[in-house]
């Protein structure tokens, strides 16, 4: 497999996982039939407990990300609004137990395949009876790329409400998430695919939202 070289830290994980703080980007990419031939490119800025998640969407334009790991705390912008709506992540948590969300677990499936160089080991989590969501995990990368896309992963899980306490075991082990494929009674409708992670000093000044966005807390 091609060096992988980059580092993130997670003073969350075990020790086994617990690298030198990371500072700098990490890239996905997401393609879907409904994009044709085009892709979107995600990219994740780290720095100690903060992300920032950045992406163009063809439809709403640039969307950002705040995550707040040590706040709990998570704020969506649509920077062509001007609008930002800010997430309590003990609110999301309550809501979820509350509406009885299905329980989350990879299962293996017995197959392999390499991705950009990579050997993995591919899951697959049963979303519903016509929606599962397949996973391709390798064990080839760095400790520190591992806790990298754990986090990243974490955040979109954040975002979307559907956390899955088992795949983020699975980093645990030395797994690392390559490539996320959701499928609707067998039929590939996102993948999202990790590309590189790249270390860099980024300034304070990015994590924090624009004065200018208005921000309002989410209200179920």
């Amino acid at each position: 497999p091609r060096p992988a070289g980059d580092a993130l830290g997670d003073r969350a994980l075990p020790e086994v996982l617990r690298a030198q703080a990371f500072e700098g980007e990490i890239t996905m990419q997401m393609t879907s039939p409904g994009m044709g031939s085009g892709k979107m490119i995600i990219v994740y800025s780290l720095k100690g407990d903060k992300i920032l998640q950045t992406a163009d969407d063809p439809q709403v334009g640039k969307i950002s990300v705040y995550t707040d790991a040590k706040a709990g705390k998570q704020t969506i912008v649509q920077e062509a609004q001007k609008q930002g709506t800010e997430i309590d992540q003990k609110m999301i948590d309550s809501l979820s137990m509350a509406m009885k969300m299905p329980t989350l677990v990879p299962k293996p499936t017995g197959k392999k395949e390499k991705v950009a160089g990579y050997d993995c080991e591919i899951y697959a989590i049963v979303l519903d009876t016509a929606n599962e969501m397949d996973l391709w995990l390798t064990k080839d990368l760095s400790k520190d790329i591992t806790s990298a896309i754990r986090n990243c992963t974490e955040a979109g899980m954040k975002s979307t409400g559907m956390k899955s306490d088992a795949l983020l075991a699975m980093f645990t082990k030395g797994y690392s998430e390559i490539r996320m494929e959701v499928k609707q009674n067998g039929v590939t409708q996102m993948t999202n695919e990790f590309v590189k992670a790249e270390p860099k000093k980024l300034a304070d000044a990015i994590f924090v939202i624009p004065a200018d966005i208005k921000v309002s807390k989410f209200d179920p």
